[in-house]
């Protein structure tokens, strides 16, 4: 005859699982991040690897290039692009 398990032996293989669910959901969590982490890190490489090369920037030091992009972001035409760019990537046509 099968013997029956103890409410006590229930609640503790309950607690087991509930435990390796946790790991699991943490474990996903985890790589989810790291999976944006890498992509947003891509994504920024492939950016300023882009900017240096149109502005020629490779020996101009992060500060001046910072310099460089205020100016040209505060000039109304390249406002004006930037503001374009973005209302096609929300799907809005001007």
């Amino acid at each position: 005859m099968a013997s029956r398990k103890s409410n006590e032996e229930r609640l503790l293989e309950i607690d087991k699982r509930i435990g390796q669910l946790t790991a699991q959901q943490k474990k996903i969590a985890k790589l989810t991040k790291d999976r944006e982490r890498k992509a947003r890190t891509r994504r920024l490489i492939e950016k300023g690897a882009l900017a240096e090369k149109y502005f020629k920037a490779a020996d101009t030091s992060p500060e001046d290039f910072e310099e460089l992009l205020q100016r040209l972001v505060a000039v109304k035409q390249v406002e004006s692009i930037i503001r374009s760019t973005d209302t096609k990537k929300e799907g809005v046509t001007e």
